[in-house]
């Protein structure tokens, strides 16, 4: 548990620092960002330089060149979010501290008794 815990720190501010990086430079025109080999070969813009573009615009507040710049980012980021945090939340959700049993032990053996009953009659018949 400290370990996944440990982990989703490390993550999370990982993708705080991604954004703070995104949102104070401009991916267009710094020289941290790599030149995209696609458009410098076609001259057309590939997904990836689109996906980053929009995420620089919403950062800034910029909506309409977000989605001018790539439509399905802006329309999936929020069910992205809604996803991670979900996940994260799912956690403690799931945790077996809360989740309630309801039969014993007991009470399972006494249900599955009589199947484990017959499947050893059907494979005595099938053996004889």
């Amino acid at each position: 548990m400290k370990r996944r815990l440990g982990i989703l720190l490390a993550l999370a501010v990982l993708g705080i620092a991604g954004v703070a990086v995104l949102a104070g430079t401009n991916p267009a025109g710094h020289p941290w960002f790599p030149k995209c080999v696609f458009h410098e070969s076609t001259g057309f813009h590939c997904p990836g330089c689109g996906i980053t573009r929009a995420l620089h615009a919403l950062l800034q507040g910029r909506f309409v060149e977000a989605f001018s710049q790539n439509p399905l980012v802006v329309l999936c980021l929020p069910f992205l979010l809604y996803g991670i945090v979900i996940e994260v939340a799912a956690y403690d959700w799931n945790c077996p501290k809360y989740i309630t049993q309801r039969f014993t032990t007991e009470e399972i053996a006494d249900i599955v008794g009589p199947l484990h009953n017959r499947i050893a009659e059907l494979e005595a018949q099938l053996t004889s």
